[in-house]
C-alpha cells in the first residue's frame, strides 16, 4: 500500500457531501489527495465521513493535527444583532441558539453555534454545525490516531482573508459548485448572509443576488463585490482548493 503521508504532518481537510480532499505541504508544494462520496441527499454527510476514515487510514496519519474546512451544505448561517451575551462564551450559546431557532426551529437544538468577531454593536456573522457531524469527526481522527485542531465553515476562513483590512461597505461571494453564498459586508465586517443553489453560469445568479439584496435592504449600489470561487482551481478540484482554504 502506498504511503499518503509518511509523517505526522498538519493535514488540511475539505469536507462536503461530495467527498474529501486532505493535503500539506511537501517543500514548496502541496501534497493532495482525496476521495469521492455519494450523498443520498444534499446534507449528507455519512459517506464523505467514511471517505475520510479511508484517506487517513491510507495516510498513516498517526499524530497528525488536522484543520478541517465545511462546505457550505454542511453549515448554517445567520447575520445575527449585537447583543452582550455574545460577550461570554456559554451565554453566547444560548442567544445564538434562540436566533437560529426562530428561523430553523426545533432542530437547532443540535447544533453547536460560532460567531465571528466584530466591534461592539454591530451585527455578527454566525454558524451552526451538526453536534452529530462534529462528534462524527473528531471519532473519525482519533481512530486513526490523529487530532482535530479546528472545524471551520471554509466561507469564514476564505472571508477573513478576503476582507482583511477592509474597512469599505461592499459584498462578498462565495462560491461552491452548485452553491452560492452572499454576504453583506458594512466597514468591513459581515452584517447578513444569504444562500442560494445554482446551476449552468454563476455570473448572472450574483448579479441577481445583489440585486435583491440591494432593493430589500436599501443598500448602496454599485458596492464592490470580493469573490472567492472553488469552480476556478486553477487546475485543482474544487475539494482541493477547499482544503487549501484551511491550511
Amino acid at each position: 500500500m502506498a504511503v499518503l503521508f509518511s509523517s505526522a504532518p498538519r493535514i488540511a481537510i475539505g469536507l462536503a457531501p461530495e467527498g474529501v480532499a486532505a493535503c500539506r505541504s511537501v517543500g514548496k508544494s502541496l501534497e493532495v489527495r482525496e476521495h469521492a462520496a455519494e450523498p443520498a441527499f444534499e446534507r449528507d454527510w455519512r459517506p464523505a465521513l467514511a471517505c475520510l476514515d479511508e484517506l487517513l487510514a491510507e495516510g498513516r496519519s498517526r499524530g497528525a493535527r488536522l484543520t478541517v474546512a465545511l462546505s457550505h451544505s454542511l453549515t448554517r448561517f445567520l447575520g445575527v444583532p449585537w447583543s452582550d451575551e455574545l460577550m461570554d462564551r456559554r451565554r453566547a450559546q444560548h442567544y445564538l441558539r434562540a436566533q437560529f431557532a426562530a428561523v430553523f426551529g426545533e432542530v437547532s437544538e443540535q447544533w453547536t453555534f460560532a460567531a465571528e468577531d466584530a466591534p461592539r454593536g454591530q451585527p455578527r456573522l454566525a454558524c451552526a454545525v451538526d453536534d452529530e457531524l462534529l462528534a462524527a469527526l473528531h471519532r473519525t481522527a482519533q481512530a486513526q490516531g490523529a487530532r482535530i485542531e479546528s472545524i471551520a465553515p471554509w466561507l469564514v476562513t476564505a472571508f477573513n482573508r478576503a476582507c482583511e483590512g477592509m474597512a469599505s461597505d461592499g459584498w462578498f461571494a462565495a462560491i461552491e459548485p452548485g452553491r452560492l453564498a452572499l454576504v453583506e459586508v458594512r466597514a468591513g465586517g459581515a452584517r447578513q448572509i444569504a444562500l442560494q443553489n445554482w446551476s449552468g453560469d454563476c455570473a448572472p445568479v450574483l448579479e441577481r443576488s445583489v440585486s435583491r439584496t440591494v432593493l430589500r435592504t436599501g443598500s448602496a449600489s454599485g458596492l464592490p463585490v470580493l469573490v472567492a470561487d472553488l469552480t476556478q482551481g486553477g487546475g485543482r478540484t474544487w475539494l482541493a482548493a477547499m482544503a487549501e482554504a484551511a491550511t
